[in-house]
């Protein structure tokens, strides 16, 4: 007997004969195959500088949608069509589909852009659990630290996410 290539979902029916004999029932399998997960590239990680990533899966013919604010993709997102650059703080999502298919599982990878600090402050003394200092300026959302309990040095920075910051618009409030 001969293996039986599968290449699509497929419903195998088969029976067994002889001569003299009743046949047997008809037995049924269905066998679906399911997509490899996605390839992101390059790996998660922290970056200095802009990365161009591209998504692959080792079948050909798939549609792979994906997104890159960190939600689940859907076959609504985009398709993906060839390598992009990511440059700021990003979580890259991807799912593989095809007809006669399963699709594959999403793939999630992070990137985080690894810039040098801008700003810093050194603080010194002892701070009780709880104390909060934020970092005001530049027109954005204020930035919230907390301070561990019974702190005796703690250095708190601005980092660099790929935006230009005016360093004059910006100082640190103890609330």
């Amino acid at each position: 007997m001969e293996a039986i290539p599968i290449t699509q979902t497929t419903t195998l029916k088969a029976i067994v004969t002889k001569t003299n004999w009743a046949n047997s029932p008809v037995s049924s399998e269905t066998y679906t195959l399911a997509l490899p997960v996605c390839q992101i590239t390059p790996a998660s990680g922290a970056y200095p500088s802009a990365q161009t990533c591209e998504i692959t899966n080792s079948v050909s013919g798939v549609t792979i949608y994906y997104t890159t604010n960190g939600t689940t993709p859907t076959s609504g997102s985009p398709v993906y069509s060839g390598s992009f650059q990511i440059g700021t703080n990003t979580t890259i999502k991807a799912f593989a589909t095809k007809t006669d298919f399963t699709d594959s599982e999403v793939i999630t990878k992070e990137y985080t852009r690894a810039g040098m600090p801008l700003l810093c402050w050194q603080l010194t003394g002892k701070y009780s659990s709880g104390r909060v200092f934020v970092l005001n300026g530049g027109g954005e959302h204020p930035k919230t630290f907390d301070i561990p309990k019974d702190v005796e040095t703690e250095t708190i920075c601005l980092v660099d996410e790929g935006k230009e910051i005016d360093k004059s618009k910006y100082e640190l409030n103890i609330v």
